[in-house]
């Protein structure tokens, strides 16, 4: 094709502006777009046509599992099926705020603990706070380094302070679970920066295992492995289980 033809192909398909693009949906688009390499081959009424007939296809699918979906949710009549598409608009939306202020919330946190883990590592002299260095440091350190300092637990202890000091206090009060939770855990994710979704999916597993595993208790070493976290706070909630009596250290007995 000459590139007057060309021009005169893309002026008379309207390609450069198409007006009925601003009124498709996503999927609706990406059915169009494949669809365009068949224009060269009809014209435009043609193509055209076949554009509607796919895309009015399309729209019927779509409505027919709508209309699936509020029947299996009970709906009867076009106003509870109204109602409930509202009610899931509003949750998906709630949800996804949630979600972000979630992530933004970990983010910030995160930020808070590297610069309270630089400050920390000031304060016992090893400089940088990258992995790498800090590996380095404690070779360099050795056991020897230990001995000089008198003792090799001051350090340890006084860093731990630092870094406990400098962290904010974890608020949960708006993260999702926090409803769920009585006072005695919301006092245990707050100490333990744990959020809530987490503390409860941990309670629900070492359950399941209690009771699955019945007469024998779930082992503390279990809990290790169920769970890729830190293992003081694997203990911090393994024990509170244990206190409320929800799970067992020492085998049931039997009758």
């Amino acid at each position: 094709m000459s590139e007057n033809g060309e021009k005169k192909f893309i002026l008379e398909r309207n390609l450069l502006h198409p007006r009925h693009e601003e009124n498709m949906s996503k999927e609706e688009l990406e059915l169009y777009d494949r669809l365009k390499v068949f224009m060269r081959f009809q014209s435009k009424e043609e193509h055209e046509a076949l554009v509607n007939g796919l895309v009015t296809e399309l729209r019927i699918r779509k409505r027919i599992e709508e209309l699936q979906e509020y029947r299996a949710a009970g709906c009867h009549t076009l106003a509870e099926a109204e109602q409930y598409a509202a009610g899931k608009k509003k949750r998906e939306t709630e949800a996804s705020s949630k979600k972000s202020k979630e992530s933004g919330q970990l983010f910030a946190t995160a930020k808070v603990g590297q610069r309270a883990n630089r400050s920390v590592n000031r304060e016992r002299g090893e400089g940088d706070s990258s992995p790498g260095s800090m590996v380095e440091n404690q070779k360099a350190k050795g056991i020897g380094g230990q001995a000089a300092s008198g003792n090799s637990a001051c350090p340890v202890t006084t860093g731990q302070q630092g870094l406990k000091k400098s962290l904010p206090r974890w608020d949960i009060s708006s993260l999702p679970g926090t409803d769920l939770l009585s006072l005695p855990e919301q006092q245990l994710c707050t100490q333990n920066r744990l959020f809530p979704a987490h503390y409860l999916k941990m309670k629900e597993v070492l359950i399941y295992q209690d009771i699955r595993n019945h007469p024998h208790p779930v082992k503390r070493s279990d809990a290790y492995r169920f769970f890729k976290i830190d293992h003081s706070v694997v203990d911090k909630v393994y024990d509170f289980l244990l206190r409320m009596g929800l799970i067992h250290e020492k085998e049931s007995a039997t009758h």
